[in-house]
């Protein structure tokens, strides 16, 4: 089926990314992209759309199990990565809207808690971007039970399947080819590597593993776990109060408008055994708590249903941070994003790319 200079495995956001980033810094390099699917459907074109660096009880969480340069660090990351993706896609082509982000909370004390912090928050925060700040925000009547809320205006919302579908097009006008499809079910190490594929095999000076938390089929050297997360979205809602990006325990639950309907997404700490799998499908677990938030605390007052289900496989770490690393002579591995594609995808695509060109 070919012999290649770089084979990527996996055409989601990160794999699409580096494949344009080695194009552009090294022209002559004959690239293919080899995705399972039609489209990179693992979390790429399966995520919720939150153009976001995190949710200030997000941040103090990690604050408690990390260094302060550690957990910046990522917002650092994930505020680049951001920045880098809208300017390689273009806020039209992803129908990029800023429409803020916002934290609720349930809990009067937990919401004292992080109004004391805020200050703190908000001072190391402006150190990466002067417009990453909190401040209180009123709670929409529509809202129940709940006591408190935080804003900040930079956060925004994308389109999952248009950024992947201008990503491709960026891919494809490179010149780099894109195998869909195809699944990699093993690579043998050598001169060239070769990749074992369920309808063939591929030759390729080196290799780049972009596929997340389905990582550990390929080299037993990334312990990189998958996770599944749900999402749902309600039918159209007359008069709806939610516009932008909304948080709740830790980035745990998380939900949106898409025009006059509601997606909510996350949940996985409510079953978190069950969904440490790549397998996709939905809990009813997960379901029900996810439900039950929308009518206790969103939409009690309001007729709805909901339309549209799906999930997808994110990849995580024992920490937050990816790991992008060389494996064997000429592979390269980036996985275990944590939930935070879409903001550090294109970033971690990038510098797995300039790993392999200093090689």
């Amino acid at each position: 089926m070919g012999k290649y200079d770089v084979a990527i495995i996996g055409g989601g956001i990160v794999g699409m990314n580096a494949a344009l980033h080695l194009r552009r810094n090294a022209s002559q390099l004959k690239i293919v992209i080899i995705e399972r699917a039609s489209i990179g459907t693992a979390a790429s074109s399966r995520n919720a759309g939150f153009a976001c660096y995190g949710s200030p009880s997000e941040i103090l969480s990690d604050l408690s199990e990390m260094s302060s340069d550690e957990v910046y660090d990522l917002v650092r990351r994930r505020v680049k990565g951001l920045y880098s993706l809208r300017s390689i896609v273009g806020d039209h082509h992803m129908k990029y809207q800023r429409l803020g982000g916002y934290e609720i909370f349930l809990d009067k004390d937990s919401y004292q808690y992080h109004l004391d912090h805020m200050t703190s928050l908000n001072d190391a925060l402006t150190d990466i971007d002067k417009d990453l700040v909190y401040s209180r925000a009123k709670v929409p009547d529509s809202f129940n039970y709940v006591v408190g809320m935080l804003s900040n205006n930079w956060e925004g919302q994308l389109h999952p399947g248009y950024m992947t579908q201008r990503l491709r097009f960026l891919c494809q006008k490179e010149g780099v080819v894109i195998l869909n499809n195809l699944s990699v079910n093993s690579i043998e190490y050598g001169k060239d590597q070769t990749l074992i594929c369920d309808q063939g095999e591929i030759l390729s000076n080196k290799v780049i593993c972009c596929t997340n938390g389905f990582t550990s089929k390929l080299t037993d050297e990334i312990d990189t776990e998958p996770g599944r997360n749900i999402v749902l979205v309600t039918s159209p809602i007359s008069n709806l109060d939610i516009k932008g990006c909304y948080h709740y325990d830790r980035g745990y639950i998380y939900f949106r408008n898409v025009n006059n309907r509601v997606l909510i997404g996350g949940g996985r700490n409510q079953d978190s055994l069950t969904e440490r799998t790549d397998t996709f499908g939905s809990n009813v677990i997960i379901k029900k708590y996810l439900v039950k938030f929308l009518q206790s605390h969103l939409l009690h007052d309001k007729s709805w249903n909901i339309d549209f289900e799906w999930s997808g496989i994110l990849g995580f770490n024992k920490t937050k941070k990816p790991v992008i690393k060389a494996v064997e002579k000429g592979i390269f591995v980036a996985s275990g994003l944590g939930g935070m594609g879409v903001a550090i995808g294109t970033l971690v695509g990038q510098e797995v790319a300039n790993l392999l060109l200093q090689s």
